[in-house]
């Protein structure tokens, strides 16, 4: 490892020069697992055995190779593409994510989508909720280093209390959700991140103990993004990213 422009500088999160070598690492990895390691080499031009020392951490890619790699991978590697392919469609019209949100190769697909986009932003917290929500925010915050907030349906265990937040849902009944108080505050920015976006109550409930907590949103990033009712909760000034976008589905 000869090169180091930066990397983490311990306040906030860049994709500068050194977290591109290190996110080269991680399309390598990928691309074994979907191509094996001579298919790999061969995309590349390289010899199996410097793709594998990449795989294994023996070596890190110096920052022109590593823009090959990426630039490579991001175009084979279509998230759409993968992430379509395992949703299904339910009677009704509702779409199953299941099956995409438990793929680990999806899931590390997902997070390189998620970095590329929200390069360059100051993210200090990451905020899910639960259940599905929770794999793929947990990946993001331990790629980038930072703490994951998890909003719950219900009261955990907790010596600093909860706050509260209602929302009326599509049926008439009020239903609360749960943040620990001092899980962020107003010096924070937090990327809010979840599984699946439809009407948008999940992201509304986030977005207001953001706001209550008077803490930035850094953007929001979802891996399937159905129909467009949820565009009227997000906040014009808000950055929004997806994986895929499902048109005239629930």
């Amino acid at each position: 490892m000869d090169e180091d422009d930066g990397g983490f500088d311990g306040y906030r999160y860049e994709i500068n020069r050194w977290n591109m070598r290190v996110l080269s690492v991680q399309f390598v990895r990928i691309a074994c697992r979907m191509y094996g390691t001579s298919g790999v080499a061969r995309r590349l031009k390289m010899s199996a055995g410097m793709v594998s020392r990449y795989k294994n951490g023996g070596s890190l890619p110096a920052y022109p190779q590593a823009v090959k790699i990426i630039d490579t991978f991001s175009k084979e590697m279509d998230l759409q593409s993968v992430v379509g392919g395992l949703v299904k469609v339910c009677n009704g019209g509702f779409l199953d994510d299941e099956s995409a949100v438990s793929d680990p190769t999806v899931l590390e697909l997902a997070v390189l989508d998620c970095l590329s986009k929200f390069a360059g932003r100051r993210v200090t917290k990451v905020m899910t909720m639960a259940v599905n929500g929770v794999p793929l925010a947990t990946l993001i915050a331990s790629r980038i280093g930072k703490s994951l907030v998890i909003v719950k349906p219900y009261r955990g265990v907790s010596a600093d209390g909860f706050v509260e937040v209602s929302v009326q849902g599509e049926d008439g009944v009020a239903r609360s959700y749960y943040m620990c108080r001092n899980a962020i505050n107003r010096f924070d920015d937090v990327l809010i991140v979840d599984d699946i976006v439809r009407s948008g109550r999940s992201l509304s409930v986030m977005l207001e103990f953001v706001r209550m907590a008077h803490a930035g949103v850094a953007g929001i990033y979802v891996l399937i993004a159905v129909g467009d009712r949820w565009r009227s909760v997000v906040p014009s000034d808000v950055k929004f990213e997806c994986g895929l976008t499902c048109v005239g589905r629930r």
